[in-house]
């Protein structure tokens, strides 16, 4: 739009108006006009924007072995323990080939599993094989 007295008009350009939008949308002109649109990440009318929830929406592509974590207009994704990767692509970690991420008894043999490990006594050994 424009304003002024009447005698003198300017444009009221987004420059202007941007004052009027909520702090997570932006200006947009708009013919004569102009509006406010609530950034990505966001919902409402512009003047007012609240946080869209990725996670609860399921509007994420973090992996079924991640977990989705929402963040202020985003969201971030992290694998589940046993798995390592970016969030969006998790792979298994191989527990058993390393001492350290196993509790695995000297005396039992570590099993791989899908996000974890089984420890089994050897023969001639019981319990649950671990230390």
């Amino acid at each position: 739009g424009y304003g002024g007295d009447g005698l003198v008009c300017s444009s009221l350009s987004c420059d202007v108006r941007q004052q009027q939008c909520h702090a997570n949308a932006s200006c947009v002109e708009a013919g004569a006009g102009f509006a406010c649109e609530c950034l990505r990440g966001f919902r409402g009318n512009g003047t007012r924007c609240h946080d869209v929830d990725e996670c609860t929406e399921e509007a994420h592509a973090c992996s079924v072995v991640a977990t989705c974590l929402n963040t202020e207009g985003s969201f971030r994704c992290q694998c589940r323990d046993g798995y390592s990767g970016n969030g969006v692509t998790c792979s298994d970690v191989d527990e058993c080939l390393d001492a350290t991420m196993h509790t695995c008894h000297a005396a039992a043999e570590c099993e791989d599993t899908l996000g974890s490990f089984q420890c089994r006594c050897r023969d001639g050994y019981s319990g649950n094989g671990t230390v």
